[in-house]
């Protein structure tokens, strides 16, 4: 078994840490192992609101990557189409594939082209209010 080292990916799929280990990973997460081997296997989402993948032997991170939008670039470097959530909420109605993103995102820019719809309140505490003022300096 070859000791592979493990990349964790935030909630906005930046780079937070390279971990050498397993048994690292899993001290500094406060999980158990189970969790990560499933994370890593692809069988959860997520561990902790934290993606987690090998880092190929291929491929150099550096501590100048950290911070940085790399996850949908490392997973395309590693030809993985893994599943990620829209939202960093990561509601379970959320989920979505990694090649499906980028459709996703352009519909929502689409949508919202001369931004988001502005909801119109009602006003009508403040007219009664007003009329109630009116009245009382009479």
């Amino acid at each position: 078994m070859t000791k592979e080292k493990i990349a964790v990916f935030d909630a906005s799929f930046k780079l937070v840490a390279i971990v050498s280990n397993k048994t690292q990973l899993k001290n500094l997460m406060g999980v158990s192992p189970t969790e990560i081997y499933q994370t890593l296997d692809a069988v959860r989402i997520t561990c902790k609101k934290y993606y987690l993948r090998y880092i190929p032997k291929d491929i150099i991170l550096d501590v100048d990557d950290l911070g940085k939008n790399l996850l949908l670039d490392f997973d395309q470097q590693c030809g993985l189409d893994m599943r990620v959530y829209t939202t960093r909420s990561q509601d379970k109605r959320s989920i979505i594939l990694e090649s499906e993103l980028a459709e996703f995102v352009g519909n929502m820019s689409k949508r919202y082209a001369y931004g988001k719809p502005k909801r119109k309140r009602k006003n009508n505490k403040n007219k009664k209010n007003e009329s109630n003022r009116d009245q009382s300096s009479e």
